[in-house]
C-alpha cells in the first residue's frame, strides 16, 4: 500500500506534498459494516519516494474489517475517539503542526488486498493565504500586511462528517478557541475547519503609511455578499486585496466587532 499527502490547492487537492512536511507515525483504525469499531494497530511505513509517497505495510487485520481507516502523526490516540473518528465531540483538542500534520484517510478493505492501493491523506486543517495585487502595493505594500483569524472551531475531528468526500455542509462549529491565530505579520496561516461565516478574518496592514485593521468576509460572491466559505479542511483560502478605500480600524477589537465593509476589496 502507498500513502499520498497531497498539497493544498485553491478548493480541490491533487499534488504530491511540500517537502517541508513528514509522517513519522501511521496508526490503522479498522471498521466494519455500519462503521462498526473492530480496533487500531500500528502501521510500519518506510521513507518517502522520489514522488512524496509512503510505502507502508498493514499486519493482523481484525476479523470483519470492511474499512481501513490511516491517521498520522497522532501519538495519543485512544480508543474513545478512535471508535468514531468523525464525531467532534468525542475529538481531543490538538495543536496544528505543519510539519507534521494529522492527517486522514481511508481505503476498502478489497482495494487493500489488490495490493496496489494509494490512500490519499487530508489534513486535519486549513490554510488561509494573503496576497496584495500589484495594483495597490504602493499605498498598501505587501510586505507590512498580515493575518489574525479570530473565532476559529476550539477542535475538530480527525474524519471529516460522515467520512465523506469533503463538502462545506460542515455540523455549526459550536466550540471555539479563546486564542488568536497569526501572529499580524504572517500572510499564511493555518487554522482549525470551522463552519461558515464564524471566523473573524483580519487584515492587519500600513495603508499610505498608516497602520490600521481591516476585516474581510470570504464571500462566495463578492456582490451579493452573502454565503461565506467555511474553513474547510486541506482548502487554501487566498485573499488578494485588489483595491483599498480607506483606512482601517485601529484597533482589532474594532475590527473584529465589526462587518465586512468596503475598506477593503479582496
Amino acid at each position: 500500500m502507498n500513502i499520498e499527502l497531497p498539497n493544498f490547492s485553491e478548493k480541490k487537492i491533487n499534488t504530491r506534498a511540500g517537502a517541508d512536511e513528514s509522517i513519522s507515525k501511521v496508526t490503522a483504525v479498522f471498521y466494519g459494516e455500519s462503521n462498526t469499531y473492530k480496533g487500531m494497530a500500528n502501521v510500519n511505513i518506510g521513507s518517502p519516494n522520489a514522488d512524496g509517497m509512503y510505502q507502508a505495510k498493514i499486519s493482523n487485520i481484525p476479523s470483519g474489517t470492511v474499512t481501513v481507516h490511516l491517521v498520522t502523526n497522532v501519538s495519543d490516540l485512544e480508543e474513545t475517539e478512535a471508535k468514531d473518528l468523525q464525531n467532534i465531540a468525542l475529538a481531543t483538542p490538538r495543536t496544528i503542526d505543519t510539519s507534521s500534520p494529522v492527517c486522514w484517510g481511508s481505503v476498502s478493505l478489497n482495494t487493500l488486498l489488490d495490493g496496489t492501493a494509494t490512500v490519499c491523506l487530508l489534513r486535519q486543517y486549513a490554510k488561509v493565504t494573503l496576497k496584495v495585487a500589484d495594483a495597490v502595493k504602493t499605498v498598501f505594500p505587501e510586505e507590512d500586511a498580515g493575518l489574525i483569524i479570530n473565532n476559529t472551531a476550539a477542535k475538530s475531528a480527525i474524519a471529516p462528517a460522515d467520512y465523506n468526500v469533503l463538502t462545506e455542509d460542515l455540523a455549526a462549529t459550536t466550540e471555539f478557541s479563546n486564542t488568536n491565530v497569526g501572529n499580524e505579520t504572517s500572510r499564511e496561516v493555518a487554522v482549525t475547519e470551522t463552519s461558515a461565516g464564524e471566523a473573524n478574518v483580519i487584515i492587519k496592514a500600513k495603508y499610505k503609511g498608516i497602520e490600521g485593521y481591516y476585516k474581510v468576509g470570504l464571500y462566495k460572491d463578492a456582490k451579493t455578499k452573502k454565503d461565506q466559505y467555511a474553513l474547510l479542511r486541506n482548502h487554501n483560502y487566498t485573499i488578494t486585496v485588489t483595491k483599498v478605500n480607506d483606512y482601517g480600524f485601529k484597533t482589532l477589537d474594532e475590527a473584529i466587532k465589526a462587518k465586512p465593509e468596503n475598506r477593503i476589496e479582496a
